[in-house]
């Protein structure tokens, strides 16, 4: 499909980045968010209350509490940046299709290709953070693996909104984006990778 020239590759991505979305539309992420994290810790209460008892449940919480709010709180951080960046892509794309409405040559699906990347990808990363948590009675390294599989979630949804300026100059992400997410992205990945790995082969050598 041919583009006007104003709409190449390069000049059209440039637009795109360059557009603030509308207003601070942090609030409904944020509930999303809370509503994820309070949603896995009623699932981890409700599932070994079935397996034995509520006393059970109780007493396996109150023993691993800290490293169980951690997988919950980043477990709905993840769900709520995930719902963040789904509802910039559909904020900007309605600012990109009234603008080029009156251009034309452009589909909707190639406005959403501009900003739209592969955070679908991270889905499996959210699993793994949300099955830690029911991996606490078991062994430690399966709740380390769960933590920094939330950090590494995190961090490449960070840098895919920083990477497509899915937020508002004013938001809250404006000075969080002062460093570069993809460095910290990667560092995040290789650290994970090294602590992960040590906690496993100090439990396995212990």
């Amino acid at each position: 499909m041919m583009f006007p020239r104003e709409f190449s590759t390069g000049n059209y991505q440039n637009r795109c980045d360059k557009m603030n979305l509308p207003g601070d539309i942090t609030k409904k992420p944020i509930i999303v968010g809370s509503i994820a994290s309070l949603a896995l810790l009623s699932i981890y209460f409700i599932i070994l209350t079935i397996a034995d008892s509520i006393e059970y449940a109780t007493r396996q919480f109150l023993d691993m509490w800290y490293w169980i709010l951690i997988l919950v709180l980043g477990f709905g951080g993840q769900v709520g940046l995930f719902a963040y960046i789904k509802n910039a892509i559909r904020e900007k794309t309605v600012m990109l299709n009234a603008e080029i409405t009156t251009t034309g040559g452009i589909t909707t699906g190639s406005m959403i290709a501009c900003c739209a990347h592969h955070v679908a990808d991270v889905l499996p990363i959210i699993g793994l953070s949300a099955a830690a948590i029911f991996l606490v009675r078991y062994q430690i390294p399966f709740i380390i693996l769960g933590i920094f599989s939330n950090l590494i979630g995190l961090t490449i949804m960070l840098n895919t909104i920083q990477k497509h300026s899915l937020f508002n100059e004013k938001s809250i992400f404006k000075r969080l984006f002062r460093f570069d997410m993809r460095i910290v992205r990667n560092g995040t990945i290789v650290l994970s990778i090294i602590v992960v790995s040590a906690t496993f082969i100090f439990k396995w050598l212990g």
